[in-house]
């Protein structure tokens, strides 16, 4: 899961820099696309700094927000993840990928409602199934760490039916499985989990 979050990162930016790419007009325009080229090349600190420049020259360009957050995120500096998404969200559309990526900042910090109603935010947009399974495994995760794994298991249910190659959400699901004293159930999931991580070391 947590790789597949890096892949969303990548592609969210390649997607926004080749918009920007095409109307890099202005000094903002290209500073926030040189933001987004040491993104790539996780060169983090000259991307935080050239999307500054861009928002010193505009600071209503929710891109340059949007790549902000994303970059500190990377750099697990949740506090400034969650401050640049907050600013990026009044000049977007509603975006689930955001919207779960901001969840995962609060859970870091373990502010555990914030955590939920992002994610649950995030699956009211009705994004596709990849971001979806995402949400739900969040949202998973949080109440294992809440101690409600009833819940837990509802939501790591749904996360294993849009996604059921992801071994971290049958881990979770064993787990919540275990807390309700379900233990065939528990060792079925946990039992998937081995098959799929040895899969992916063999691919």
């Amino acid at each position: 899961m947590k790789n597949k979050i890096a892949s969303f990162l990548i592609a969210f930016v390649i997607v926004a820099g080749g918009a920007r790419n095409a109307h890099a007009d202005s000094a903002r325009e290209r500073l926030a696309a040189e933001g987004d080229k040491y993104f790539h090349a996780q060169d983090y600190p000259r991307a935080v700094a050239a999307y500054k420049m861009a928002l010193s020259a505009d600071p209503s360009l929710g891109r340059a927000y949007y790549g902000l957050a994303l970059t500190y995120h990377q750099q697990k500096e949740w506090e400034l993840a969650i401050a640049a998404w907050k600013h990026s969200q009044p000049l977007f559309e509603p975006d689930a990928t955001g919207l779960v990526l901001l969840g995962t900042d609060y859970y870091h910090l373990k502010r555990y409602d914030e955590t939920l109603a992002a994610c649950r935010n995030a699956i009211n947009l009705r994004p596709n199934a990849d971001t979806q399974a995402q949400a739900y495994y969040w949202i998973g995760l949080t109440y294992n760490e809440l101690k409600q794994p009833e819940k837990a298991a509802g939501a790591l249910v749904a996360s294993q039916r849009l996604d059921p190659a992801d071994a971290d959400v049958d881990v979770e699901l064993g787990n919540a499985y275990y807390a309700l004293r379900q233990y065939p159930e528990a060792a079925q999931a946990l039992k998937q989990a081995v098959r799929l991580q040895s899969n992916l070391g063999r691919s």
